[in-house]
């Protein structure tokens, strides 16, 4: 009895799963090229770069394979379920109390990362062939998620390119690490990471907390060139930690939001004068010195300012009652009458 041969090499759908795939692929290809261009650690985008690596044996898989379903279906879930732990992973390495990335960018990496797998879920049943209904439904469907994955990832490469793959910036600007204090209900700026960036951006909140205490040592993080305070509702902590580079001149730019550049500035020299009443010359000279160094930025076009310097004479002859910085516009006249205090 003759038997009738069938062949192994079935034709399947599985072109739309392949696309997607290729898709996430790129995506995590291209996180792991931004995580090693901003010159982070390798630890930090190991994870990334695993996934990438899961996508492509995947890809390769799919390739050869016939996708009967109970052949693939053990492959495939092993792939989803490292997938989804790989992005709980990264989630969980930077949400921590010591944390880096900021709530907006966990959501966002965790949201893509469920979505790509979700839809690849469903382009395995249409693959499968154990997708319901219509073949031209089920064409149209499997086009529409294959379309959807592609959309994710351009979306995604948007909000990296504008916020970074933390969420405190582009791919310019160096991250910094935040502690979250819970009896106090804020955080604190503890250090810069180690990276190429030469940009460090502290907020006036992270997550929604106010962030109140800056570790001074940030400014003094090696390749940081520039220091922006978006806030001035905060302290700077362990201010010694500048006396290197104030004695070697090689003080970053440090820029404060021209609302609060009088409020900081004042602070300042007032822990400086304090520091310099308990005999600790160097720490109030620190002060003075970060406080002189300071510019506004985010002026409009043609706005302009003055801002005033001191040191612990001129300070002790005005009696701390420091004048205002004057703003105006090009053109405007600076008039000195307008600043004198009486003392």
């Amino acid at each position: 009895m003759k038997g009738t041969y069938v062949s192994e090499n079935i034709k399947t759908p599985k072109l739309p799963l392949m696309i997607s795939t290729g898709v996430a692929l790129a995506l995590d290809v291209a996180i792991t090229a931004v995580l090693g261009v901003m010159g982070l650690k390798p630890a930090y985008f190991a994870l990334p770069l695993v996934s990438a690596i899961l996508d492509a044996l995947f890809l390769a898989v799919a390739a050869v394979s016939n996708f009967r379903f109970k052949y693939t279906i053990g492959y495939f879930a092993a792939y989803a379920v490292a997938y989804i732990g790989i992005a709980a992973g990264v989630a969980a390495m930077f949400a921590a109390v010591h944390s880096a990335m900021s709530l907006a960018a966990l959501i966002v990496w965790l949201f893509s990362h469920v979505v790509m797998i979700a839809i690849a879920c469903a382009l395995q049943a249409y693959a499968s062939k154990r997708m319901r209904g219509a073949d031209v439904i089920k064409g149209a469907v499997a086009i529409g998620l294959v379309a959807v994955s592609a959309l994710m990832a351009i979306a995604y490469g948007i909000y990296m390119h504008a916020d970074g793959f933390f969420g405190q910036g582009g791919i310019k600007v160096r991250p910094v690490v935040y502690t979250y204090d819970s009896k106090l209900d804020i955080y604190e700026a503890t250090s810069a990471m180690d990276g190429s960036g030469e940009l460090v951006v502290i907020p006036e909140k992270f997550n929604g907390k106010p962030v109140s205490r800056v570790e001074a040592s940030i400014i003094a993080t090696p390749g940081i060139k520039t220091v922006r305070f978006e806030g001035s509702d905060f302290t700077l902590e362990n201010l010694s930690a500048l006396k290197p580079i104030m004695a070697s001149g090689d003080v970053p730019t440090v820029e404060v939001a021209k609302g609060g550049i009088d409020v900081i500035k004042n602070r300042l020299y007032a822990e400086g004068y304090k520091q310099y009443q308990n005999g600790l010359g160097d720490e109030g000279g620190v002060c003075f010195e970060l406080a002189n160094a300071m510019k506004i930025c985010g002026l409009d076009k043609n706005e302009r300012y003055i801002t005033f310097s001191y040191d612990l004479t001129s300070y002790n002859m005005l009696g701390g009652q420091l004048p205002a910085t004057w703003f105006g516009n090009e053109g405007d006249v600076f008039e000195p009458a307008d600043f004198k205090v009486d003392f």
